[in-house]
């Protein structure tokens, strides 16, 4: 796993670019489509059931799948519109005692906050009702979840 993590780093560092996804009619590109470059590894029980998630969601492409030969790991590295998202599936790990200690939540940034939150609706994501206004920051923001329950904080500027 060390060295999966410094493979990821060394892509990342070198400014390694991942295949680009034709936007479908159902997900136009522009309302997942990142402002800013964005990753976050998140630990799950089903990497696949995951992957196909993030994949619909985001709009994502499977850039590499990484499976230790003993099981220990699953690792599926997804990739699209500035966002990659590193998932991770340990099945001796076990469940941490407390989900709210650690990592509370991800962030990205869009380019249309509006549309991007319409998308997430439509696929049933469970989400915010509507964005809300932080003009202390200048942004519209709402919070959703992946099916295992990590939330993602997504943000876009006010216009």
């Amino acid at each position: 796993m060390r060295a999966l993590m410094l493979i990821l780093g060394v892509m990342l560092g070198a400014g390694a670019t991942f295949p680009a996804r034709a936007p479908g009619p159902s997900s136009p590109a522009d309302t997942v489509n990142l402002r800013e470059f964005a990753f976050f590894a998140v630990r799950v029980e089903d990497v696949e059931a995951a992957a196909a998630w993030y994949r619909d969601v985001f709009d994502l492409d499977l850039a590499n799948r990484l499976d230790a030969e003993d099981g220990r790991y699953a690792v599926r590295i997804l990739s699209g519109g500035g966002l990659v998202v590193e998932l991770i599936e340990q099945p001796d790990a076990g469940r941490a005692p407390d989900p709210h200690l650690g990592l509370f939540k991800a962030g990205i940034r869009v380019a249309d906050i509006e549309s991007f939150h319409q998308r997430l609706l439509a696929l049933g994501v469970n989400a915010d009702p509507k964005p809300i206004e932080d003009s202390t920051l200048n942004v519209r923001t709402f919070v959703f979840r992946d099916p295992e329950g990590n939330r993602i904080q997504a943000f876009g500027t006010i216009d």
